[in-house]
């Protein structure tokens, strides 16, 4: 199984425990770690990730920054077809870029976007590859 997680998914990894769904996005980070299914990501995610955890959690935001780049995630070339899908999703969906790139990146690989953003799930359902955490 394939996975694309957005940044939605991977802060319920580092931030409070009392988040909704935080048990699933552990789930799937266990998963992972114990090679039961493969995550790939755009380099975009770390940049959100360390944007959040760095206003959130300033004092723990280099270490989990770390731990993140340890669990050894695969990151997407993006290339100029990656950067199509993603404009072309933005426009099907009134999305912004920033989230559409995470389902170009499904769509393209034949994984499935795992978000636990139910707004853009809503506008983006009707393409396929995603899944509400």
């Amino acid at each position: 199984m394939l996975y694309i997680v957005d940044s939605s998914v991977v802060l319920k990894w580092y931030l409070d425990d009392q988040e909704e769904n935080n048990s699933r996005a552990l789930s799937i980070k266990d998963a992972y770690l114990a090679g039961e299914c493969d995550i790939i990501v755009p380099r975009l995610l770390f940049y959100e990730v360390g944007n959040v955890l760095a206003q959130k959690k300033p004092k723990d935001a280099q270490r989990y920054i770390q731990a993140l780049f340890d669990m050894g995630l695969s990151q997407y070339p993006e290339e100029e077809s990656f950067f199509r899908k993603t404009v072309e999703i933005s426009q099907q969906t009134g999305t912004t870029v920033y989230d559409a790139s995470f389902h170009a990146l499904a769509i393209l690989t034949g994984g499935t976007l795992i978000t636990a953003d139910a707004k853009y799930y809503a506008q983006a359902k009707q393409l396929g590859n995603i899944e509400l955490l």
